[in-house]
């Protein structure tokens, strides 16, 4: 959730790994109890509500993952961080590990009007510009059926505008290959 078990995670064996979803600033989700088992249906009911801490907590925390893969391959480099975010060490930015991805999911916060299209397209800009750098893969979440209103973000004209800033925010990072993006829809 807040990035601070990628390199466990894929040591199990997956192939992909995604952190998130993250928003701009951090929210606590919605209140507690958020998580109900059904037995007899052996099922569980998630209704977390997107708690998150901030992108730029996160990005330090995911900075510092790559700081340490830098101190172990490549100790004497200044740069070593950003040779390794531009490719120079021949892994995958994100991941940190050939032939494995780094997905890092962006999400709004719930404060955020969903109508003011503006104001959600700068929170998944700056959640971008923020996580970027550390990710194979940005995912836009406009999905989470736990957050009121998300869901009406995948009509044309909304969804344009905000992947067109996501994709902008994802170029301008730098390195080698910007991460890709995908979107995260129901």
């Amino acid at each position: 959730k807040s990035a601070e078990i990628p390199d466990a995670l894929f040591a199990l064996g997956p192939a992909i790994v995604e952190v998130g979803g993250i928003t701009p600033v951090d929210q606590p989700g919605n209140p507690r109890p958020r998580l109900f088992r059904l037995p007899r249906e052996e099922a569980l009911i998630n209704r977390y509500g997107l708690n998150s801490q901030s992108a730029w907590e996160v990005a330090v925390a995911l900075r510092e993952r790559v700081r340490s893969f830098a101190y172990r391959w490549f100790r004497g480099r200044k740069d070593a961080v950003e040779f390794i975010l531009s490719g120079g060490a021949g892994v995958p930015p994100g991941s940190l590990t050939d032939g494995k991805m780094l997905i890092i999911q962006v999400a709004k916060n719930k404060q955020t009007k969903d109508d003011d299209i503006a104001a959600v397209t700068n929170d998944f800009v700056m959640a971008t510009r923020e996580l970027a750098p550390y990710a194979d893969i940005i995912s836009v979440n406009v999905s989470s059926p736990n957050t009121p209103g998300l869901r009406t973000l995948q009509r044309v004209e909304p969804l344009t505008r905000i992947l067109q800033g996501v994709v902008d925010a994802a170029r301008s990072v730098n390195r080698t290959s910007p991460p890709k993006v995908m979107v995260k829809v129901s």
